[in-house]
């Protein structure tokens, strides 16, 4: 059906008249349009001949009729008498337009008129959710073959499994997640949600949150290319964030030394506010970093980890929108020192020296092992891992929320709740000609703030476990592949479980079931730059409904 609209449309702007004509045009903005493969669309301008059907230039109008559509349409006087019709006009064809009816006043001895009628509004055809598209596919830029050759390194070999395969200083595949464009390279892109799954393994290493959400995103039209394997444009795009990321239920903090990952990730499953993972087949937006995951050898472009999500649910007659922002991304590096993990602004945490990519610094602290490690950090007595954090700085474009399609009524209701940091800007903008509200959300700001510093362990026979899923190679026994490495004098040294950083889940307060009013939390306890929820309908005249 978008197919045709869009062909109305072409063939309608394809006679809009450009020449000067005998007769004189007026100019009209379209105020209502609904109908079945109609053209118009609220807020579009028209251009007329003036008549006697039509009248002057400052009568409002209506359209009506169709052949093989149809469409009914209010115009509000815009310009005009000209002679010809004023750029990006449209003229319509196969409608009747005439004057609007006007009540003659009566000669009688005036009484109090009674107060006017509310007009009834039907919400047009439209996606409940959506970014403004133009300024989505500017900030996007455009959608390079992702060949994983040049992205990841290799296309024969994956992360991680080349280290136990083979000379593991011979590696190629630095990353498991490769940006594509440079750093940082948030994408924006809607769709519906499908295949939405909580996961419980994935490497420790690189999830300092826990593990993964995964979703797949039926693209729209303009963001297709988006989704790539070994560089081919096809199917869904898959989309990841840690669990631990998502807003959670307020809970009291994690112990800060000795919790085995695994359980840490399983915690990080409980409390999440549900309402902000969206249900399968739901409207969804999401911006976030566009990579390739080098850990699969479809070598499949991904959003992950998401950046905001945003999920559309249809409530009677309101659309509501849940929404939240992740203020953290794993950079894929690593620092032999743990406080460098959570310093956003200092530019020397990774200098080479002190900082690289897992399989390289996984080389070097097997060389620590043995007391063999650069000048400042020559030796350790057990494995252990320091993952950097960055902020997430980039806001979406403006998005928008649409009253139900087909849902009538006299005005626009839109009621949210927000809850966000100091600095955060949301701007809500009510467009009552296409029954939408605008959001605009701004983190300029905002002051990010780290994460409490935590210390997981990562026993060997769970990470021989997932290190093996990881690397595809079955019955990995890692720590005897690491021992092949150590010299006998040092072997000991293995024997403890490896560290590493890890964090609390992102908490925060409740939020209403169903907005109620206009309501933003400003708290500067909670390290989320905001989270929150809208809904939008088209009501009736009292202003309390």
């Amino acid at each position: 059906m978008r197919f045709f609209r869009i062909l109305s449309a072409v063939v309608a702007s394809a006679i809009i008249s450009t020449s000067s004509r005998a007769t004189d045009v007026c100019s009209y903005s379209v105020s209502t349009a609904s109908g079945v493969l109609c053209s118009l669309h609220a807020g579009a301008t028209v251009c007329l001949p003036a008549s006697a059907a039509t009248g002057g230039c400052d009568v409002p109008l209506r359209c009506y009729g169709g052949v093989g559509f149809l469409c009914a349409a209010r115009l509000t006087p815009k310009r005009g008498p000209d002679k010809a019709c004023p750029f990006a006009s449209t003229r319509p064809v196969g409608l009747r337009c005439v004057r609007q009816p006007v009540r003659v006043a009566s000669t009688a001895t005036p009484t109090a008129s009674p107060p006017p009628t509310p007009t009834a509004h039907t919400a047009p055809e439209q996606a409940a959710l959506s970014f403004d598209a133009q300024a989505a596919i500017a900030a996007n830029g455009d959608y390079p073959p992702a060949d994983p050759k040049a992205v990841c390194g290799a296309d024969d070999r994956r992360f991680l499994a080349e280290l136990t395969q083979g000379s593991p200083l011979d590696y190629k595949v630095p990353l498991r997640l490769a940006d594509i464009k440079a750093s940082p390279s948030n994408v924006m892109v809607s769709g519906h949600a499908s295949n939405v799954s909580l996961g419980g393994g994935d490497f420790p290493f690189d999830h300092t949150f826990g593990s993964d959400f995964n979703m797949d995103v039926r693209l729209d039209v303009p963001y297709t290319d988006a989704a790539q394997r070994r560089g081919v444009v096809q199917g869904d795009l898959h989309v990841e964030l840690a669990e631990g990321q998502f807003p959670h239920a307020e809970r009291a903090p994690g112990p800060a030394l000795g919790q085995e990952w695994e359980e840490m990730s399983r915690q990080s499953r409980q409390g999440i506010y549900e309402r902000f993972v969206p249900d399968d087949g739901a409207p969804v937006l999401v911006m976030g970093h566009w990579v390739v995951d080098c850990g699969h050898l479809d070598f499949q472009t991904e959003l992950h980890p998401i950046t905001f999500l945003a999920n559309a649910r249809v409530t009677g007659a309101k659309t509501v929108v849940d929404a939240f922002y992740n203020p953290y991304r794993e950079t894929q590096l690593y620092n032999f020192d743990p406080s460098k993990a959570l310093a956003f602004d200092d530019p020397t945490r990774s200098d080479a020296a002190s900082s690289g990519p897992f399989p390289l610094m996984l080389i070097i602290n097997v060389l620590r092992l043995q007391n063999a490690g650069p000048p400042l950090y020559p030796s350790i007595d057990h494995l252990e891992s320091w993952a950097m954090l960055e902020p997430n700085r980039a806001a979406p474009v403006t998005w928008r929320v649409c009253a139900p399609a087909g849902s009538s009524g006299t005005r626009l209701d839109v009621k949210y709740h927000w809850v966000k940091r100091p600095g955060v800007a949301i701007d809500v903008t009510l467009d009552e000609a296409s029954s939408c509200a605008l959001v605009q959300v701004s983190v300029v700001g905002e002051t990010v703030a780290p994460p409490a510093p935590r210390v997981c362990v990562a026993p060997w026979e769970f990470l021989n476990e997932v290190a093996g899923e990881e690397a595809g190679i079955p019955d990995l026994d890692l720590q005897a592949q690491l021992g092949t490495f150590v010299p006998a004098q040092f072997k000991s040294r293995l024997d403890p479980d490896p560290i590493l950083n890890c964090y609390d889940p992102l908490d925060g307060p409740a939020l209403e079931g169903m907005p109620s009013g206009h309501v933003v939390d400003i708290r500067d306890d909670i390290l989320l730059p905001f989270y929150g929820t809208i809904s939008v309908e088209l009501a009736g005249a009292d202003p309390d409904r």
